[in-house]
């Protein structure tokens, strides 16, 4: 699984040392029967010169414009902060130590909705006391989804469809709306199409697309093409939305 690499630089009025730490997975995707539970581990090692004290707690997360915003666990409507159990919360790493965080995810016997979030594992020096100067805090955080077997709704809209080509430059546009009970994050690839021998002129993947329970991914981006096109009536943009499972979706855009 993906290694996260954690250096916090501490500036220090006498001289200066590094906290390194690691953690492992990054991500932990869960699927659970419902009135079921599971137990995961995440991996944290301190890779530095320096004791340190490690803090960790749950925060729930939501987009906004594609990044991941962070909020105390409990703000959202798909929290994990009532399935969610983590021990140890507080430990200490000294150098080349390796502990584990161990978590138990539950689900109830009529749970249908997704859950989403973050453990995040922030770390300070153990003899921040005997220091003196400006201490520097950070963290780092393992996601977590969590999803209930065969429950899961894929229900959305796609609208809002633009797309205009200014010489060789493609502007397209579109809107994602989540009307499901999970998060949905499909692989979205572009065609541009000759509407009269449906030849393919180009082709790419779009950026990542990540929409939750009841909200709206937008897509509004641009291509460089290889060549100016002329007649843009002939052109005709073609999204196709690959939700997994063999569901895909298509959607035609006219050219302007």
């Amino acid at each position: 699984m993906k290694r996260i690499v954690w250096f916090i630089l501490v500036v220090l009025s006498v001289n200066l040392f590094a906290i390194k730490i690691s953690i492992d997975p990054s991500h932990h995707y869960i699927t659970l029967k419902q009135g079921t539970s599971t137990r995961k581990t995440i991996s944290v090692m301190n890779r530095g010169e320096e004791k340190v004290s490690v803090r960790v707690y749950l925060n729930d997360w939501y987009l906004k414009d594609g990044t991941k915003v962070f909020l105390p666990a409990g703000s959202t409507a798909y929290s994990l902060m009532n399935s969610t159990k983590i021990f140890p919360t507080t430990f200490e790493l000294n150098p080349d130590e390796q502990k584990n965080v161990i978590f138990t995810v539950d689900s109830q016997k009529d749970e249908r909705d997704g859950q989403y979030g973050v453990i995040f594992v922030e770390a300070q020096p153990v003899d921040k006391s005997k220091k003196s100067g400006v201490q520097f805090g950070g963290r780092l955080g393992t996601i977590i989804y969590k999803e209930i077997e065969d429950e899961g709704k894929i229900v959305y809209n796609v609208t809002n469809l633009k797309s205009r080509l200014v010489e060789k430059k493609l502007f397209v546009n579109y809107s994602l709306d989540n009307k499901g009970n999970i998060l949905l994050r499909p692989k979205v690839t572009l065609m541009l199409v000759d509407n009269k021998t449906n030849d393919i002129f180009f082709k790419t993947e779009m950026p990542q697309v990540l929409a939750l329970p009841t909200k709206s991914f937008v897509g509004d981006t641009y291509f460089e093409l290889d060549k100016t096109y002329t007649n843009k009536s002939n052109l005709t943009v073609l999204l196709v939305f690959d939700f997994g499972s063999d569901q895909i979706d298509y959607k035609e855009i006219k050219v302007f």
